[in-house]
């Protein structure tokens, strides 16, 4: 039998992309309830933040093809979108209280607390060679995502490749689920049309 080859396009290429189908219908759901619960308030970080996730597209992507939100304990969010997005610079955005909550759930999933990216790319490899269709999965021009959390005594940092993509191949498995909801999430709020250019949110 011929091997199955599935593509999947780099989301942060094209700039836009629905919802995947991967996610579990409760992380659907928070995702929806943030990209119209936030409020766009004025705000000015203090501090470390306590959750970071850096989206870094391909390298066609140029050289300014990172994306970045810092959420802070005094919910203001610190958003650094790239070159390429439709509304690129920094911004500041004040998340809501049920927001930060949904995140701070998701972040503090046991599953994603164990996310192991070699362990995990490996059992899915496995999975593929024991399925029986002879499928290759690959993921070209993948973005790569590092989340760091400082909620605890040490910072805990993940880094993976194409989470999205793998979500949503292998729905429901362990860790992989919870990295995609808190991704998606973190998307929502960095592009949440309330949040406001850096210049204009030290105004007064």
């Amino acid at each position: 039998m011929m091997p199955t080859t599935v593509r999947r396009l780099d989301r942060h290429r094209i700039g836009t992309r629905s919802l995947p189908a991967m996610l579990m219908r409760t992380c659907l759901q928070i995702v929806v309830l943030a990209a119209f619960a936030l409020p766009g308030h004025a705000c000015e970080p203090s501090g470390e933040p306590w959750f970071e996730l850096e989206v870094e597209a391909a390298e066609y992507a140029g050289p300014d093809r990172t994306l970045r939100v810092a959420l802070h304990d005094d919910g203001c969010a610190a958003i650094r979108r790239p070159a390429f997005h439709r509304a690129p610079g920094e911004f500041r955005l004040t998340v809501d209280g049920p927001t930060r909550q949904q995140l701070a759930l998701l972040a503090g999933a046991p599953e994603l607390r164990g996310f192991d990216a070699a362990a995990l790319h490996a059992d899915l490899a496995q999975r593929l060679a024991t399925d029986g269709r002879g499928e290759v999965f690959e993921v070209h021009d993948a973005a790569l995502y590092r989340l760091t959390l400082r909620d605890a005594a040490r910072p805990l940092r993940l880094e993976s490749i194409a989470v999205l993509e793998y979500a949503e191949r292998f729905p429901g498995v362990d860790g992989l689920t919870q990295f995609a909801g808190v991704i998606e999430l973190a998307h929502a709020i960095a592009d949440h049309p309330g949040a406001r250019p850096i210049d204009a949110a030290r105004q007064p």
